[in-house]
């Protein structure tokens, strides 16, 4: 945050940020597009469910840009979070560790993660995005 404040950041350098701390402390979490701005979303709990913040306007406004319907997006998290816990958290370790493995481990790495939890769809937009990228295919 405070290089944000250093060198400036308007919706998404924030709502990228507050995604990326709620997802290291193994909270799903993910950005949503609104128009003409970037709002996020994080998983609250069982009794409270996914938050909106950072928002212009209601979940109605609201769209991750990454698959068709929001709501099935946030429905598998939701599945991820609640009923698949220790799987989703070795799901986002493996994911995440892309950032720092060599990338011609990234497909394969992305490929454990979706295995390890099938319901964590940022796993998967990753995944397709590298297959795409690459040309490579895996068993969709």
């Amino acid at each position: 945050m405070e290089t944000t404040a250093e060198i400036g950041g308007v919706c998404g350098a924030i709502s990228n940020y507050n995604t990326g701390m709620a997802q290291a402390f193994g909270v799903p979490a993910m950005t949503m597009g609104q128009p003409g701005h970037c709002a996020y979303t994080y998983w609250q709990g069982i009794t409270d469910g996914w938050r909106l913040r950072n928002g212009i306007g209601g979940w109605w406004l609201s769209t991750n840009g990454k698959i068709y319907k929001p709501g099935y997006t946030l429905h598998m998290m939701e599945e991820a979070q609640s009923y698949h816990r220790s799987d989703y958290i070795l799901s986002e370790k493996l994911r995440l560790a892309t950032l720092l493995a060599d990338p011609s481990k990234h497909f394969q790495i992305l490929e454990r993660s979706t295995t390890a939890c099938p319901f964590n769809m940022n796993a998967w937009f990753n995944l397709i995005a590298m297959s795409r990228e690459t040309g490579k295919m895996t068993k969709f």
